[in-house]
């Protein structure tokens, strides 16, 4: 068992260095690609004050539409889900999801938050999911209009269209599946891995109320799924409008449509690398794709400020939120312990003042009966 710790301890270790020099790495590329401009005032100047308070009014508009979207999934399925629980899981998804490989740590987070506030981890991927369904729906339609009216940008939307169709195919097939039946025994490969009888019972029993609470959100009422749906608009809109954003004062020619289609394939299909943070990917990849609508200095600005706005401010904000709320729990730890010491000593000045100053030794606690008091000349 020790030796099996060591490995997780080693492997995790190994992870954690592998996501620390990939973000590096990211981080490095940005640079480089940033080193575009002349003058690092120029990144301030050349994007107006204007510019910036309204692309960070579509950052906080995309994580309150995110918050008030997974509170109606949970209410709507009978878990009383506070906004500002959706939105402190999304701000935690954030930050883990730019740390893990492929953003793997982004749904976990989220459930995570979702249970601490008091729903199951099964209910909570499941409200996830259709979160995930609602996001790929409109990302899907969005697409197939963009390959109908612009032949440049068709494979794009096509790329986009058929990663997001397969997500959404799988889950609406496993919400779909009715089996009750199956293999008693784990399978040879998992239980090669260790997984008893038991466990591989509690696997199928967890994944049975997976597939009935993501049945539940699939099964909304009519008006419920028109609300999660206008909500999903409301947050791709406003994650796919930072970029046309930015480049009103710097692009020189009218490429709105190569401005959407290109950060819809790098939002979405991008968040499959399986490097933590894109590894530098997404960066070059965004200046071979836009090079043509942007000159070499406009070009270094846009990307500076687009994957900031998308990607490096989020993580930040969701870090400072998993700190703060790592001191309130410890605050509320050292609360705790000094509350039950002033009760210990309330109580222990409550006693007589005989039982107080008495020592530990029982026999000498008990009191002497006055028959056994010696007198003189007894």
């Amino acid at each position: 068992m020790p030796a099996r710790a060591d490995g997780w301890k080693g492997r995790s270790r190994g992870g954690w260095w592998w996501s620390a020099l990939s973000v590096a790495v990211s981080l490095g590329v940005l640079g480089v690609l940033g080193g575009g401009v002349s003058d690092a005032s120029v990144l301030i100047d050349r994007v107006p004050l204007e510019i910036h308070l309204a692309v960070l009014g579509c950052v906080g508009l995309s994580v309150a539409v995110r918050a008030f979207r997974l509170a109606h999934i949970g209410r709507s399925c009978g878990w009383p889900v506070r906004p500002s629980c959706g939105a402190r899981a999304h701000l935690w998804a954030e930050a883990l999801a730019a740390v893990t490989p492929a953003r793997t740590g982004g749904d976990p987070a989220r459930v995570w938050v979702l249970h601490r506030d008091g729903v199951p981890p099964v209910s909570g991927a499941a409200f996830v999911a259709g979160e995930v369904v609602g996001d790929l729906i409109v990302v899907i339609a969005l697409s197939l209009v963009f390959a109908c009216i612009s032949p440049d940008i068709r494979v794009v939307s096509l790329t986009v269209a058929a990663f997001s169709a397969v997500i959404v195919l799988a889950l609406l097939v496993a919400s779909a599946r009715r089996r009750r039946g199956g293999r008693r025994d784990a399978p040879q490969l998992l239980a090669r891995l260790g997984v008893s009888r038991r466990a591989w019972r509690g696997l199928r029993l967890q994944a049975l109320k997976f597939r009935r609470t993501l049945r539940l959100v699939r099964r909304e009422p009519l008006r419920s799924r028109l609300l999660i749906l206008i909500l999903s608009v409301l947050n791709v809109g406003a994650r796919l409008a930072i970029l046309p954003l930015l480049a009103l004062p710097l692009a020189a020619d009218d490429s709105l449509l190569r401005l959407i289609a290109w950060p819809l394939l790098f939002l979405y299909p991008g968040a499959a690398l399986p490097l933590p943070g894109g590894g530098g990917v997404i960066e070059m990849g965004f200046a071979a794709a836009l090079a043509q609508d942007f000159g070499a200095e406009e070009l270094s600005v846009a990307l500076v400020w687009w994957r900031f706005y998308t990607h490096h401010l989020l993580a930040a904000f969701g870090a400072l939120a998993i700190g703060a709320s790592a001191l309130r729990r410890r605050r509320r730890g050292n609360s705790a312990g000094a509350t039950e010491a002033v009760t210990n000593v309330t109580e222990s000045l409550r006693r007589p003042l005989r039982l107080r100053l008495a020592p530990l030794d029982a026999s000498r606690q008990a009191p002497r009966s006055v028959g056994s008091v010696r007198t003189p000349g007894t």
